[in-house]
This record gives C-alpha cells, structure tokens and sequence, in this order.
C-alpha cells in the first residue's frame, strides 16, 4: 500500500533541506560563547594604558594613543574593502552573490 503525503509533509522537508543547507553554507558569527573579532581588534596597548590611569593622569599621551589605535582600525577596515573591491573587479559573481 503506497504511503499518502499531505501537503504539510512535504513542506517539512523542504524546509529540513534548507535549514541543513543554511548551516552548513552559512558561516557562524560566533565561536563556542565568544563573538569572533575583526583582525583590527587588538587594543592591548590602549587597555594597558587605560588600567595604569593614564586617561586620567596623562590625558594627551592617553588621546594620542587611542588616536593611534583608531587609526589602524580605520587602515584596516579600508584594507579589507579595498581587497573585496578588487576581488569583485575581477570576478562580479564571486563574494557579492555568496
């Protein structure tokens, strides 16, 4: 005796499809509890000045410091847009249509 599906059984397992294809095509934001940091992200410097005071004893080293810092992000984050750029330059169906 053939099994009947409804419309309902089927709907389930395109979805199940397409869950299991989103997560194994989607990449995860977060690794374990910890959020997955920029490259960029690497103030360990400026947190050792902030922890011995020097935000509040030395305000214009403290500021040129952060400054500093804020710069890199700025070099990096237009680093990482100048390499998508080009790579969509070079092949306008890879990373913009993933």
């Amino acid at each position: 005796m053939k099994r009947r599906y409804n419309i309902e059984d089927h709907a389930k397992s395109i979805m199940k499809v397409i869950e299991t294809a989103a997560d194994n095509a989607i990449p995860k934001a977060r690794t374990g509890n910890i959020m997955a940091k920029q490259p960029w992200w690497n103030q360990k410097e400026l947190d050792r000045n902030r922890r011995l005071g020097l935000h509040q004893t030395d305000r214009p080293t403290y500021i040129r410091a952060r400054n500093l810092y804020l710069a890199e992000i700025r070099r990096a984050k237009m680093g990482t847009w100048r390499n998508f750029d080009e790579d969509i330059n070079k092949n306008s169906w890879g990373k913009a249509f993933r």
